[in-house]
């Protein structure tokens, strides 16, 4: 079991500037990183049913990846493609498409949520291809909306540090996700400001033609990097130039 402490408010820009940190000396590699998983992703989108199925398992093995990349450099080593693909050939492995496994089972769950939540009349609407439903959206009503964001606010705060949790520190699956899920409970001030600064600069890459999201999402790759080990490793501080020191 690690220690899992509660960090200040002020850590969420120290994390988003540790993770620059990791970035910036190996920029253009990080970029090609990143066009490479967003290809895959583009191609898995494309697959119908099968491709979604391998999106959810494969999801925590590349956040695994990224972030092993990214502890590769905070250990000194240079940025290597092949630490991207590191857990893919390891003995955690098969944990890890256990934790992408809990977030299909998730998906199915919240779909079903949201099915059962419709009115009969919506139903035999979809059914017979009308489309006079009432509901926000799709015909789901407020309360089917509710329940499905409910159900993935918690799952996520379980998935969060889950992988990273697997992959470093050798946990088992489910107790991975419950440490994640505590972790996030009690460091909710600092991640909150840390997701919504996430959220505006994901808004202003999008006035980029998306070229913005290839260098976003490593640096979010490198800074949740960064949170975990302030959170879950107390012989580790934050320096005041947003690097970690011993």
């Amino acid at each position: 079991m690690t220690n899992i402490s509660k960090r200040p408010a002020g850590d969420a820009t120290q994390w988003l500037g540790c993770g620059w940190n990791l970035f910036k000396p190996y920029a253009g590699l990080w970029v090609l990183i990143a066009v490479a998983v967003m290809l895959l992703m583009i191609v898995l989108g494309l697959l119908p049913l099968l491709g979604g199925i391998a999106s959810a398992l494969i999801s925590p093995l590349l956040a695994a990846g990224m972030m092993n990349a990214a502890a590769k450099i905070h250990a000194g080593e240079a940025l290597d493609a092949n630490q991207v693909l590191q857990p893919a050939t390891s003995s955690r492995l098969h944990s890890l498409l256990i934790l992408g496994l809990a977030q299909l089972m998730v998906a199915v769950l919240s779909g079903l949520v949201a099915v059962s939540s419709l009115s009969p009349a919506v139903l035999e609407a979809m059914h017979t291809g009308g489309s006079s439903v009432n509901g926000p959206i799709g015909g789901i009503p407020i309360v089917g909306l509710l329940l499905v964001l409910m159900i993935w606010s918690l799952f996520l705060m379980a998935l969060l540090y889950a992988p990273a949790l697997v992959w470093f520190d050798d946990i088992r699956p489910t107790d991975a996700l419950k440490q994640s899920f505590l972790a996030t409970w009690r460091n909710w001030l600092p991640l909150s400001i840390y997701g919504l600064i996430m959220i505006v600069l994901a808004i202003l890459s999008a006035f980029t033609f998306g070229l913005g999201y290839l260098v976003l999402s490593p640096v979010a790759a490198c800074s949740l990097y960064c949170s975990y080990r302030a959170i879950f490793h107390s012989d580790v501080k934050t320096g005041s130039a947003g690097v970690f020191v011993s």
